[in-house]
């Protein structure tokens, strides 16, 4: 499955290499959106780790336009009930 980009980007992004990480989860991010609706709580965590980078990157704006994509599709797809939803929610602030 198209995880394996995301988890290179997690540990490049864990080493403190952005540009690398970012490159990786954005990959990840396109692969996903090309799959099946099914595939669309995969992609608000693809949003959720390119948000969490811009934001170690120092980049807020960004960061909270990622992030606010990923609580839109988790919401979507769990309903606002959903611990998903709430740690989204946490990262917004």
């Amino acid at each position: 499955m198209f995880n394996g980009d995301c988890r290179i980007g997690l540990s490049f992004s864990g080493k403190g290499d952005y540009e690398k990480a970012l490159f990786y989860n954005n990959k990840d991010l396109e692969v996903a959106v090309n799959m099946a609706k099914s595939s669309q709580p995969y992609i608000a965590q693809c949003h959720q780790n390119i948000g969490n980078i811009h934001y170690l990157r120092g980049d807020y704006d960004t960061s909270l336009r990622y992030e606010k994509e990923a609580l839109r599709l988790f919401s979507e797809s769990f309903g606002e009930n959903n611990r998903y939803v709430a740690i989204e929610r946490v990262f917004i602030g």
